[in-house]
């Protein structure tokens, strides 16, 4: 059984239906610290969950600039599962929950420093962006949007040379969705440059490489059949300054080939599944 399904049998919290989205957000990391965050909302059913862990000594409530924050501990939550032991992890992290009309939002960090900016905004101790006004929030997503992106420029820090790095250099912004509607999940990504001879560029650098992988016969370094047939249906282009990329595939595909992945990480041999 996955970690998920422990959860679920344990709790009878199904992260399927009971969460209503990730957000994922922070800067560049500072002297190889982890300055990153991430955001979890959930329903209702996510407290008897919460109480157990607080109970066993998973989660320990301390204060931290003037807001109750939940030092957590992975090793006491693999316990609580009852996981096995390639499955148990070792780790701290810091948590802030905070409710948000229906909803229970639960800020995750690496310490507590690391979210007390976020978790003031969202506790009402501080203001928030949205709430000064600031037009860079203000985002038209598309009806069954399942997360958003936008990352300012450059980005050559985050990738690794190469030839994507060349792109990222020139990047001034990259912005993505992802949307599941129609039984149909679509990745969308424009990447905004300075002039359109560079979009030209760049939408042909990435065709080329497309293709390229396309064309890879060896194994080594072949990517999964999956990713090939994804390759083939991506498209790209150059509109003025903007490089567009869009891709799609059946959710039930998708939820198929994940399914595969998760029981090869477990070293089962994946099933032939038909997902309803």
């Amino acid at each position: 059984m996955t970690v998920l399904g422990r959860v679920k049998e344990k709790w009878g919290f199904d992260c399927y239906r009971d969460l209503l989205g990730i957000t994922v957000f922070g800067g560049l990391p500072v002297n190889d610290d982890e300055s990153g965050s991430v955001m979890i909302w959930a329903n209702d059913r996510v407290h008897p969950m919460v109480r157990d862990l607080t109970r066993a000594g998973a989660i320990r409530r301390e204060d931290h600039h003037g807001l109750e924050f939940g030092h957590l501990r992975a090793d006491i939550i693999g316990q609580q599962l009852d996981l096995e032991e390639k499955l148990r992890r070792n780790g701290e992290a810091w948590i802030y929950s905070h409710r948000v009309g229906e909803w229970q939002a639960f800020l995750f960090g690496a310490d507590a420093e690391n979210i007390a900016p976020a978790a003031r905004v969202l506790g009402g101790v501080d203001p928030s962006l949205a709430s000064a006004g600031a037009s860079g929030l203000r985002v038209d997503l598309p009806a069954g949007a399942i997360c958003y992106l936008e990352v300012k420029g450059p980005l050559a820090s985050l990738i690794e040379p190469g030839p994507a790095s060349e792109i990222a250099r020139r990047a001034q912004r990259l912005t993505a969705w992802l949307a599941a509607h129609d039984g149909i999940l679509e990745a969308r990504a424009n990447i905004a440059l300075a002039t359109s001879k560079e979009a030209e560029d760049v939408a042909a650098i990435v065709e080329g490489l497309r293709r390229l992988v396309a064309l890879r016969k060896e194994a080594a370094g072949r990517p999964p059949a999956f990713v090939r047939r994804l390759l083939g249906e991506l498209r790209c282009r150059a509109v003025g300054c903007q490089v567009e990329l869009r891709v799609s595939a059946p959710i039930r595909t998708v939820q198929r080939e994940l399914l595969a992945v998760s029981e090869r990480s477990q070293g089962r041999q994946p099933r032939k599944t038909v997902v309803r």
